[in-house]
């Protein structure tokens, strides 16, 4: 199933507002120098989840670029995209109810 929505989001992928936002915080959450700093690390996995808020009009985007991130990323970094997910399903619990709730 997920090579064939590969194949779909590929073919039908369209850029949507937030892409480039996100972009930017994967390859700066990648960086060596960043790995390392819990402070920076915390940051940028706040700025993740704020924008996966702010677009979550855009869910279905938001969930298939951090699943391309962890599909792609080097295997040091592929917890980085566990945690992204774990974090926005957290805020997303505690701020959303049950029948709202477009992440968890």
């Amino acid at each position: 199933w997920t090579q064939i929505l590969d194949i779909i989001m590929s073919n039908t992928k369209r850029s949507w507002s937030g892409d480039a936002e996100m972009q930017g915080l994967f390859e700066e959450l990648c960086k060596r120098e960043t790995t390392h700093a819990k402070e920076v690390f915390s940051a940028k996995l706040k700025a993740l989840v704020n924008i996966a808020f702010k677009y979550q009009n855009e869910f279905k985007m938001v969930v298939y670029e951090v699943e391309s991130f962890i599909k792609k990323t080097a295997i040091q970094n592929k917890i980085f995209g566990l945690y992204i997910i774990d974090s926005i399903c957290r805020k997303s619990r505690s701020l959303n109810s049950k029948e709202k709730d477009l992440y968890s």
